[in-house]
């Protein structure tokens, strides 16, 4: 294992081999026999459980499994799904994605979902570490391409936390490694105005050696703005605001 991957090996996404290994964890859940049912009602109960064990690695995983379980989502509770602009990716240009964000879920997935369609390599996907909240749930998402974001540490860990995230990601599109997706700020609008936070811009910026616009230029930021009819997290975002 090089030195970068030690460097940021408590960040990033798991590897092949480690997602295997994760994917047999989560198979053992009991919840798993009723998601199946939920995603895949015309196979048997235990057919999402014999396909996490049978998984090769990352790629298999968001195939066989998170593009159907995304189709159903559509199927079930969309009545259109629309998008556009995926015709101006560059398939061998790696890009950091910046999105506004009404669910921290939804949003990427139905990203990835798109580039997968149109022959695109899927991004990195960098999720606060507050939703990780066992083992099960970090053994999923880490397996499905996700960048950890540190949070709820001092402000001293949070610069150096943001200062490993900016390296990583930084390195990630400029070595041709992924592409990498990111939210615009930390948790969810509740005005419906959509502003990028400056302490994220500011991330990016630690890990350039060059002059400012050249360290946002080689990062090959593309915009991303996705809306929904009704929000997925509306309730959630309603109870939020009475409380406040």
């Amino acid at each position: 294992m090089d030195n970068r991957q030690d460097e940021f090996d408590n960040i990033r996404p798991y590897n092949d081999a480690e997602a295997v290994k994760a994917f047999h964890l989560v198979a053992q859940h009991p919840a798993v026999p009723k998601v199946s049912k939920q995603l895949f009602p015309d196979e048997p109960e235990d057919y999402l459980s014999k396909v996490l064990n049978n998984l090769s690695g990352v790629d298999d995983f968001q195939i066989q499994v998170m593009a159907r379980a995304v189709e159903w989502v559509l199927k079930h509770t969309a009545g259109e799904f629309t998008y556009e602009g995926v015709e101006f990716l560059r398939y061998s240009r790696r890009f950091l994605a910046i999105s506004n964000h009404r669910d921290i879920i939804i949003d990427p997935a139905l990203l990835q979902f798109v580039l997968y369609r149109n022959s695109v390599p899927m991004t990195q996907i960098a999720v606060g570490d507050n939703l990780l909240s066992n083992k099960y749930v970090e053994a999923l998402i880490r397996s499905n391409r996700m960048i950890k974001v540190i949070r709820g540490i001092s402000a001293r860990g949070i610069y150096l936390s943001s200062q490993k995230l900016s390296r990583y990601i930084r390195n990630t599109i400029t070595s041709g490694e992924s592409s990498v997706w990111i939210a615009q700020r930390e948790g969810r609008t509740k005005d419906g105005i959509d502003t990028t936070e400056q302490g994220v811009l500011k991330m990016f910026d630690m890990s350039g050696e060059k002059d400012f616009v050249s360290n946002f230029d080689e990062l090959h930021i593309v915009p991303v703005s996705i809306s929904y009819e009704y929000e997925p997290c509306d309730i959630l975002k309603a109870r939020e605001l009475l409380i406040s």
